[in-house]
């Protein structure tokens, strides 16, 4: 869990230092402003999103069960899951939103 060990040397550094003295030492997280621990994980999570999207976008939306025999997490949640599926107006799989390009 990331989150949690950057909260860790982020409020705890001293305790960190004694723990493990020299080894955390340049984690000084309280002398770095705000943009520069946001702008790596921002950039990284947006890279990602951009991969995923073109991913879903040029082979992730042809992948259902009767196509490959592999069930899809979104498929499997409308079938399972009766009260989301009505929650969305989809009384069928058919029902589904689909994308179409021309």
């Amino acid at each position: 869990f990331p989150p949690l060990p950057l909260w860790t040397l982020r409020w705890h550094a001293e305790d960190v230092d004694r723990a493990w003295p020299g080894v955390f030492s340049a984690y000084r997280l309280h002398e770095v402003g705000w943009l520069e621990v946001v702008t790596p994980a921002c950039t990284a999570y947006f890279i990602w999103w951009f991969a995923f999207t073109g991913w879903m976008l040029v082979h992730g939306r042809h992948q259902h069960k009767d196509t490959t025999g592999l069930d899809t997490v979104y498929h499997f949640t409308m079938r399972s899951n009766k009260v989301l599926a009505n929650l969305l107006g989809l009384r069928d799989l058919k029902d589904a939103p689909k994308v179409s390009y021309i």
